[in-house]
């Protein structure tokens, strides 16, 4: 009888496998981490009966917190709103981006369907080279009175023009910041663009450079200096008479740009 009761008492004391019993003894010795973890008190202090009763209360409620994600949206509401508020961000960024585009596209659009209505001529884009360089103009476009190349910013609000060729302001839903100097662009272009007509042999008709802002709500203020313009003012410029012919001199323009002509 004392055999068989030492072998259960045995198999009862062995019955937790090695593993489990890893286990438990690791659970034992965070015991003391996870009660300051959770309740913010040392073993020591919840010893006292008034400190163990909060100490359970807080372990609770933040248990129940972690499980129903409460606790985890108390605490990281500001983690939460920073990726959401950049993410919306980017979103804005893309819209801005793609308004500006579209603004371009119906400026490049709109110019073009004018020129054949008034039966001008246009050439885009304007690039033409000189001496190893070459004008990057957006258009070339021939009227009755000369040759007009169009260097395009797309730049809607307001925009601060300087014309002793200080740097410009664009003040827009993004603030206000600097834009660089169209008026020194567009000197650089105009010098090419001259140099190549003059010897593409069209050095004798008129020619000028004008910057053209396409932003539907563009609006040009300050110092504004002499070709400088929207997309309303730039077709008003494009109006009038004169002795060219734009379909003569808009062949030989195109020739020039190609390269067909010595």
């Amino acid at each position: 009888m004392e055999a068989v009761l030492s072998a259960s008492a045995r198999e009862d004391a062995g019955g937790l496998s090695l593993p489990v019993m890893t286990i438990i003894a690791m659970l034992l010795l965070m015991l003391p981490y996870l009660i300051r973890r959770y309740s913010g008190r040392s073993v020591t202090e919840l010893l006292r009966p008034s400190a163990l009763l909060n100490g359970i209360d807080n372990l609770a409620a933040r248990l129940r917190g972690r499980l129903f994600g409460r606790g985890k949206a108390q605490r990281g509401g500001a983690e939460l709103s920073r990726p959401r508020e950049a993410e919306n961000e980017r979103s804005r960024a893309r819209r801005r981006a793609e308004n500006a585009r579209n603004d371009y596209l119906k400026a490049l659009s709109e110019l073009l369907a004018f020129t054949r209505k008034n039966h001008l001529f246009a050439v885009v884009p304007g690039n033409l080279a000189y001496q190893g360089k070459t004008a990057e103009l957006d258009a070339l476009i021939v009227t009755r009175a000369k040759i007009v190349g169009i260097l395009a910013y797309s730049f809607g609000g307001t925009i601060e023009c300087r014309s002793d060729g200080e740097d410009w302001q664009v003040t827009d839903e993004e603030g206000a910041r600097a834009l660089g100097s169209p008026v020194r662009e567009a000197d650089a272009q105009d010098e090419l663009v001259r140099g190549a007509l003059l010897a593409g042999h069209l050095g004798d008709v008129p020619y000028q450079t004008v910057m053209l802002f396409t932003g539907s709500d563009a609006v040009l203020t300050g110092e504004r200096p002499q070709g400088s313009c929207t997309r309303e003012e730039l077709f008003r410029m494009l109006e009038g008479g004169g002795s060219l012919d734009p379909r003569e001199i808009g062949k030989r323009l195109a020739a020039l740009r190609a390269g067909k002509t010595k």
